[in-house]
């Protein structure tokens, strides 16, 4: 019994470098040639493969809506110029939501004597498809390449028509990690409602950069002690820095207890996407009367809001 468990032991010894190779090349760039451009995002190599790119959702010309259809069709013409038969590198995505049934999604690169074209990123920018992520590689370069598509109004955001401002995009759910009786105290969790108007008045923006005047409002315990508040922000891509300036407002019928107070201050955050859903992280300093508040404060925003 020793003998046969020694045995293995070394079989495994000896196997596990070969195993460690294989699942690390599995992700390394190789070598293909695109010969068939089958749909917007559906490309067939001369191995016999079917690929698409990672975290870009195009239309399809399978679509019902002509309007998509129409503009696979016009992807399809610029895929088949741009890619057929021309020597490629692809990487199979690390994500495992990325592949589809008989489809390995990942990132396509064009190969040039000196050079390489990240195909994901080009079709991004061109508006060929909605950033759709399923893998976190070049996340930072593929979100800057949507962002310039949007700002262009290239491919799918043509479509986008400015409607009317749905309000409740702006509204909040807040937990605040607050020292509610004194600095001194421990940190609870507070639960909060707000309205934000991030863009109240846009004042310049430039690729990933802008800077906008904003307001807010909202009650920092349920639906108790109402603020408001006013603001400059400026941000790059999903990061930003607010200064602001408010007041706690008194509740009706109050003599003692939260009077109305200045709140100076200053916002710290990130965004970042969960599901269809965004989430806001902020690190808040604010000054009142009598003391300084650190504030961590976690939003849930509704869907679609930006």
């Amino acid at each position: 019994m020793s003998t046969r468990a020694g045995r293995l032991c070394r079989s495994l010894f000896f196997l596990w470098p070969l195993l460690a190779f294989s699942a690390v090349s599995a992700f390394q760039p190789r070598q293909i040639k695109i010969i068939e451009v089958r749909d917007a995002n559906l490309f067939f190599t001369e191995d016999s493969q079917l690929i698409s790119l990672a975290n870009v959702h195009s239309p399809s010309i399978q679509d019902s809506d002509s309007l998509k259809k129409a503009l696979a069709d016009k992807f399809i013409k610029f895929s088949r110029e741009q890619l057929l038969s021309w020597p490629m590198q692809f990487i199979p995505s690390p994500g495992r939501d990325c592949d589809t049934d008989s489809v390995v999604s990942g990132h396509l690169y064009k190969e040039f004597p000196l050079s390489r074209q990240y195909i994901n990123a080009l079709y991004l920018e061109r508006g060929m498809g909605f950033y759709l992520p399923c893998d976190t590689l070049h996340r930072g370069i593929l979100f800057a390449a949507a962002q310039k598509g949007i700002e262009k109004r290239l491919g799918v955001w043509q479509q986008q028509k400015e409607g009317p401002v749905n309000l409740l995009r702006r509204f909040r759910g807040s937990v605040w990690l607050y020292p509610v009786f004194s600095p001194n105290d421990k940190y609870i969790p507070v639960f909060g409602f707000n309205y934000r108007w991030s863009d109240l008045i846009k004042l310049y923006k430039k690729g990933l950069f802008y800077t906008n005047l904003t307001a807010e409002t909202g009650t920092l315990v349920f639906f108790y002690f109402p603020y408001i508040k006013a603001g400059w922000e400026a941000g790059y891509g999903n990061l930003y820095l607010r200064l602001n300036y408010g007041a706690v407002l008194p509740l009706p019928g109050q003599e003692s207890g939260i009077s109305s107070r200045s709140l100076p201050g200053l916002d710290i955050g990130f965004r970042f996407q969960m599901g269809k859903a965004w989430m806001e992280l902020e690190y808040n300093l604010n000054r009142t009367e009598v003391t300084s508040l650190n504030i961590v404060t976690l939003s849930f925003i509704l869907p679609a809001n930006r």
